[in-house]
């Protein structure tokens, strides 16, 4: 299993992540502060290209609201999706939808949720592929599911995480 994105990604717990799939080795090449361009480029570098990923996780996005127009951050995870089918083939691969962030999970709600929409309509049908958005579960903040700074998670919020991935 191959976990993508961001620090969301980077601090999901691998024995989480491990009871999911029992049996499965975990790589991550996630990285804090990462944006959808920068997990592009990680990709197409083919730095990569010699692992074989049963299953891919994505969690990328958040790092690029305000920062650029929805419709580019929604293409480019659309692109990620389509360079990582092509070039290892996963069985499944689960893309998740930015989560809410900031008081009250409202920092950029309205592009947040074009990007996920569009995202999630971008991959509908697609065979192998998963779209997960958590919305009823994750806009709570701030509470149990986040930390202080409303962005990262808690154990709680990863288990929420995990338990969408089952």
């Amino acid at each position: 299993m191959l976990v993508l994105g961001d620090s969301i990604a980077a601090a999901w717990p691998r024995t989480l992540l491990e009871s999911t799939y029992p049996g499965r080795r975990v790589a991550k090449i996630a990285v804090s502060g990462e944006r959808v361009q920068q997990t592009k480029w990680k990709i197409e570098s083919g730095r990569f290209d010699h692992l074989r990923p049963r299953t891919v996780i994505m969690l990328v996005g958040t790092n690029n609201l305000g920062r650029n127009p929805p419709c580019a951050i929604s293409q480019g995870i659309l692109d990620i999706v389509d360079d990582v089918e092509r070039r290892w083939k996963p069985e499944q691969i689960v893309v998740f939808g930015i989560l809410p962030r900031g008081a009250g999970g409202t920092y950029q709600a309205s592009a947040r949720s074009q990007i996920n929409t569009a995202v999630r309509n971008g991959l509908a049908g697609r065979s192998g592929v998963r779209f997960i958005e958590l919305d009823d579960r994750m806009s709570c903040a701030p509470c149990a599911p986040y930390r202080p700074d409303n962005t990262h998670l808690t154990t709680d919020g990863y288990r929420i995480l995990t338990g969408a991935l089952r």
